[in-house]
């Protein structure tokens, strides 16, 4: 070898983590979210007393089979079912991109096997860290993202990681919706939407959200040229249009199904009677306004009465109005602080979810399973990160609040209860 020839230097093993360091970080808080899950789970299963909608004393069976879990499999193992009463529950309630990827996945595996119907979940939930940990490092720089996703990923809903629900597939196409819109791929943000507009009924407000940033581009873009604003936006109409199917294309072709199938594009509205006595539209508009299912009256005082008395099933009914609560007006704050950190449309999504969240619940639920529900609203975990930045105490005790209320939300599902 001539003097002039270099050798290169081997790669230590802190450069090699640095470069792969948006799979492994992610990857790695991922699986300490797993542990948190399990080992809540384990303590629920075995030093927990039973709840009211205890399943199976096998934890699998339990996973891919409780509460609304088993309808979305009987989509992909029997189809739709609507007979016209509205007053009986039926799977049509449910939208079907999950059940799309389970019927895919029974090609090839047994769906009567638990491990079948919560793979996709446990690899949707991997994919969106991966994803949520590139969001967050565009928007917020390399060590708010990393508390952002540990937020994200400890938050109470994770234990949707690893149930047959359709909330980790929801979480990754927001992130992937929102990270093509910040990096100006707006027909690629409106065909994650549309996709995902098909996963759930509140992810039409991720796809509001798409067309409503292509109108302000092109209302942005049409200002400075020759010619009246109304013809200009009129020879904008039919691409207009175009975008709007492709940004809705999931949900609309959920209605066209609907309509061919049952004759009834509103199948899936109608059927909710069957869980909640909303009445009229004049009586939903008293209750948003009045708060009637808000503020359910005597839950302190049960909540009280439960931790003294020990008794879980009572505080079952009751502790979950106070923590839901909580935590909206936690979500509210994290999002007040990143309202300036954050492209505009990451807000407006954020409060077009938690507005259409919040009629529901105010007209016609009540805040039920409110800290699983509000999961996509991606946006709020930035917050964290930004709160990083200014209160880093407070981000850290942010993050072990999440880990812990989702030690207690694992224990507690497992034996059935719905505390939070």
């Amino acid at each position: 070898m001539s003097s002039t020839e270099t050798v290169s230097s081997p790669v230590s093993f802190r450069e090699l983590l640095r470069k792969y360091d948006g799979i492994l970080y992610p990857a790695f808080l991922y699986a300490v979210a797993m542990v948190i899950i399990f080992s809540g789970i384990w303590v629920g299963k075995n030093y927990v007393a039973r709840g009211w909608e205890y399943v199976s004393s096998d934890t699998t069976q339990v996973l891919a089979t409780m509460w609304d879990a088993k309808r979305l499999t009987s989509i992909a193992t029997e189809g739709y079912s609507w007979n016209g009463d509205p007053h009986k529950i039926q799977n049509i309630a449910y939208f079907p991109l999950y059940a799309v990827v389970e019927k895919i996945l029974g090609v090839v595996f047994p769906l009567s096997n638990p491990l079948t119907l919560l793979a996709p979940a446990v690899l949707f939930g991997l994919v969106s860290a991966w994803a949520f940990y590139r969001l967050a490092g565009r928007l917020l720089g390399e060590n708010p993202a990393r508390v952002a996703l540990a937020a994200y990923l400890f938050y109470p809903g994770n234990v949707f990681f690893v149930r047959a629900y359709p909330v980790s597939l929801m979480n990754l196409l927001v992130i992937l919706t929102l990270l093509a819109l910040i990096e100006g791929k707006i027909w690629k943000a409106a065909l994650w939407s549309g996709i995902g507009s098909a996963a759930g009924p509140l992810m039409v407000f991720l796809s509001l959200t798409v067309v409503i940033k292509w109108a302000a581009d092109q209302w942005n873009s049409l200002k400075p040229a020759a010619g009246s604003m109304v013809s200009k936006l009129a020879g904008r109409l039919p691409l207009g249009g175009v975008f709007f199917l492709v940004a809705f294309s999931g949900f609309v072709s959920f209605l066209l199904y609907q309509v061919v199938a049952f004759h009834d594009p509103l199948a899936f509205i109608r059927v909710q009677e069957a869980w909640e006595k909303s009445g009229s539209l004049i009586q939903r508009i008293y209750n948003f306004f009045f708060l009637k299912n808000m503020v359910a009256q005597h839950h302190p005082t049960h909540f009280v009465q439960a931790i003294t008395h020990g008794n879980l099933k009572h505080m079952d009914m009751h502790v979950h109005y106070l923590i839901n609560l909580f935590m909206l007006v936690v979500f509210a704050g994290l999002l007040w602080l990143q309202r300036k950190a954050v492209p505009w449309y990451l807000t407006l999504f954020a409060l077009l979810f938690l507005g259409g969240y919040w009629w529901f619940m105010a007209s016609v639920s009540g805040i039920k399973a409110t800290v699983r529900l509000i999961y996509p609203v991606i946006p709020a975990f930035l917050g964290v990160g930004v709160l990083q930045e200014r209160h880093p105490e407070l981000a850290r005790v942010s993050v072990i609040l999440f880990a812990a209320l989702s030690f207690l939300e694992s224990e507690l599902m497992m034996e059935g209860f719905w505390v939070i």
